[in-house]
């Protein structure tokens, strides 16, 4: 239980240093863009600004992107409900959603079922792919020759998939924490009921 709690607090210190450096790189390239900053060697300070968060979301990319594309060919190659190693990989890999292994056509109660975290994955793995062309672009291509149009589409498409996928989740989540509190209180109410009829 204390390594759990332990990784989950590392990485929640580090998801943080992470947000708070990306907005910060961020916040500083809008600041010189806009010429708050009287400097002489703008270009010089763009194209550092640019490279340094390309660096920062490639590494994010690179860390998450193998986990979640093998949970997408976990779910993908998932084919009966007889293979008990495969549901229990799939089940670890979304530890607070009930999945649903049975009836993919009628889940019971708050099941989700595969076909629903199988898309969901893949909107979580087109957003890592989505940080490659940037990469590519930014890396290989000089800043005055630089088809910015590229970094536009990926990084909007991007941001599209994390906004999709953030808001999805938590209504997964949200939806699976309401049921389970009926459940306890109708199970409650039961006990309450037969306590008073003896």
């Amino acid at each position: 239980m204390g390594v759990c709690c332990e990784r989950s607090k590392g990485r929640r210190v580090v998801l943080g240093l992470f947000i708070v450096l990306t907005l910060t790189i961020s916040l500083l390239l809008v600041l010189i863009l806009a010429n708050v900053f009287q400097i002489k060697s703008k270009a010089m300070w763009i194209e550092m600004c640019i490279q340094i968060l390309n660096a920062i979301l490639t590494c994010a990319a690179l860390i998450v992107h193998p986990g979640r594309f093998l949970t997408l060919m976990r779910l993908v190659c998932y084919s009966s409900n007889s293979d008990v190693a495969a549901e229990n990989a799939i089940q670890t890999s979304f530890p607070s959603l009930p999945v649903e292994f049975l009836d993919q056509e009628n889940p019971q109660g708050i099941n989700v079922p595969i076909r629903k975290l199988l898309l969901f994955m893949f909107v979580l793995n087109l957003q890592c792919f989505l940080q490659y062309p940037v990469t590519i672009t930014v890396w290989f291509y000089s800043y005055t020759h630089r088809p910015y149009y590229i970094i536009a589409i990926a990084l909007a498409l991007s941001c599209l998939c994390t906004i999709l996928a953030v808001v999805w989740e938590h209504q997964m989540h949200q939806t699976t924490i309401r049921y389970r509190a009926k459940r306890a209180e109708s199970a409650i109410e039961r006990f309450l009921v037969e306590d008073t009829s003896i």
